[in-house]
């Protein structure tokens, strides 16, 4: 197995350090890079920030600008999308227990407040609208990016840019 790390728990690589917890190297015109750490593990079974902190700081190395980020939560799934030349935000709030495997109720998912979305745009946007509530919010525009205030995410959200 090609695995550096096959055999060996987390517990043990924090004890006696055999790899660096990532890497990376020039390649061509790019970049390769690898974890060497089971963050799948951590993540599903502790729930710790840490995990999802190293891996935000792993991407930061490379990722300067993110298109879309979204502050004020941990919890929510972005993914932004291109549809006939408009830009739509999906965001899911991914609060509550439905991670646990002893939790089989999931209908109590928690509103996230005051959430602060920013995303790159080449031009300023006509207007910035939330669907499926078809709410238009103020924005900001500013070095090609929009900024804008989310005061709740129930379930989830689709922001609109026209």
């Amino acid at each position: 197995k090609d695995n550096m790390n096959s055999g060996l728990s987390n517990d043990y690589l924090l004890r006696k350090p055999v790899a660096p917890a990532s890497f990376s190297k020039n390649y061509g015109k790019g970049i390769i890079g690898a974890i060497t750490l089971n963050l799948g593990s951590a993540y599903q079974n502790e729930r710790v920030d840490l995990t999802k902190d190293f891996l935000d700081s792993v991407v930061r190395l490379y990722i300067k600008d993110k298109d879309v980020e979204v502050k004020g939560s941990d919890k929510i799934l972005v993914n932004a999308v291109l549809v006939k030349g408009k830009k739509y935000i999906h965001l899911i709030n991914m609060a509550g227990d439905h991670d646990n495997p002893h939790v089989r109720m999931y209908n109590q998912i928690p509103s996230l407040f005051n959430l602060s979305v920013s995303f790159k745009a080449d031009k300023k946007p006509a207007q910035v609208i939330i669907q499926p509530e078809n709410i238009k919010v103020n924005f900001l525009y500013s070095g090609n990016r929009v900024t804008f205030k989310l005061p709740e995410l129930k379930i989830f959200s689709v922001v609109q840019i026209d």
